[in-house]
């Protein structure tokens, strides 16, 4: 039996870990979802498998962050610069991002770039499985 590619141990060890205590989810998307965009931004030249990347991250946009509105994304076609401009854009609607986040006190910058980081992060992994299922990656999972 062959070996199994990168993708599936990274999945199979968050899922794991997060039966075992759903707290660590975002620990570990933040700690794995660097290796598994390395494993896919290859793919991600395709400009139908972007196309597929956009799309999914869109619907996951609509989910994590609600009423916050989708970005103009047209002629994006870079991961970097497709994840600055959702960044960005976030950051524009800070008010929203704070009453999205349910925050009531005072917060540094770096406190809520973290929270919104780790909400993108959220967004950018499942489009991330979302690809790796497309390009048949996760089979066995």
């Amino acid at each position: 039996m062959s070996e199994p590619t990168l993708p599936i141990v990274v999945v199979k060890r968050i899922v794991d870990a997060v039966r075992e205590n759903p707290g660590v989810r975002p620990v570990l998307i933040s700690t794995y979802l660097p290796l598994l965009v390395d494993y896919v931004s290859p793919h991600l030249s395709d400009p139908r498998v972007f196309a597929r990347f956009k799309h999914v991250m869109m619907v996951y946009w609509t989910q994590v962050f609600g009423d916050i509105p989708i970005p103009e994304l047209e002629g994006v076609f870079n991961y970097d610069t497709f994840i600055n401009k959702l960044f960005q854009h976030v950051m524009d609607y800070r008010e929203r991002v704070f009453a999205r986040l349910r925050l009531d006190g005072i917060y540094s910058g770096a406190e809520i770039e973290r929270m919104v980081r780790m909400m993108l992060g959220e967004a950018v992994f499942s489009a991330v499985l979302d690809i790796l299922k497309f390009l048949g990656e996760l089979g066995g999972v």
